[in-house]
């Protein structure tokens, strides 16, 4: 654990020495902003009061915005050579992992932080419901932690930032809209429920309903756990 904090530290310290990730919370608040705010979907035009247009418009910019956070995670010091420098250290590739993926989860979700601005002004409009809401960013921080664990699995298997970020996106395309269109598509049952399983389009529209279901949990902590794993594995054939 003494290591893993060192590194949490070390790498919250790299990812905010960059001037990347303030533009990146620069553009999240001016996307949220503008499509809760001034677009045909704004919070003014819908004839109830909730936070379910934030929450929409998040899990998106996320969508586009995770994937820059994690390109250069584990990539990056592959190819500069420091990854192998840090493992001489009494470093297990675990810790490594872990210490990636909880410094770039923090770094990942402090942008919630930026929507309590939304969630006054919303609240003032009437009555808020705060169970969907409580559970809308409970969600959200499962989510972000799904983008980050594909992220650093995309990261650990190239050399390349640039591959990593393609990739990271070609997995999110999956898993939001290929699945889901696959069990529309498919016409046997088995394999239908099968692929929507699979979508995460499909528990979000759960989750989004203020149903809280233990299916959708264990989806979205399987699919961490998966992808860290996957990461886990790939930098350890790579020591030996």
């Amino acid at each position: 654990m003494k290591y893993t904090k060192i590194l949490i530290e070390r790498e919250i310290k790299s990812v905010f020495n960059s001037w990347f990730i303030y533009l990146g919370y620069m553009m999240f608040f001016i996307f949220t902003g503008f499509y809760c705010w001034f677009s045909s979907y704004n919070v003014f035009l819908r004839a109830q009061v909730s936070m379910t247009p934030v929450f929409v418009v998040v899990n998106w910019v996320m969508f586009f915005m995770v994937p820059g956070l994690t390109m250069k995670s584990v990539a990056d010091e592959k190819r500069k050579g420091i990854l192998e420098l840090i493992l001489t250290k009494p470093v297990n590739i675990y810790e490594f992992v872990s210490a990636k993926f909880l410094a770039l989860y923090i770094v990942a979700i402090i942008p919630l932080v930026l929507t309590i601005p939304y969630l006054i002004t919303i609240s003032s409009f009437g009555e808020l419901d705060w169970g969907p809401v409580f559970l809308g960013y409970f969600t959200l921080i499962l989510i972000c932690g799904v983008y980050v664990s594909i992220g650093i699995f995309s990261s650990s298997i190239t050399r390349s930032p640039l591959i990593s970020l393609l990739l990271t996106y070609g997995i999110f395309i999956l898993f939001q809209n290929v699945f889901g269109l696959a069990s529309e598509i498919l016409n046997i049952k088995l394999f239908s429920e099968f692929f929507r399983y699979l979508s995460l389009s499909a528990h979000l529209d759960t989750m989004s309903k203020g149903i809280l279901d233990t299916r959708d949990l264990v989806y979205l902590i399987s699919i961490m756990w998966i992808f860290l794993s996957f990461s886990k594995y790939f930098l350890n054939k790579k020591r030996i």
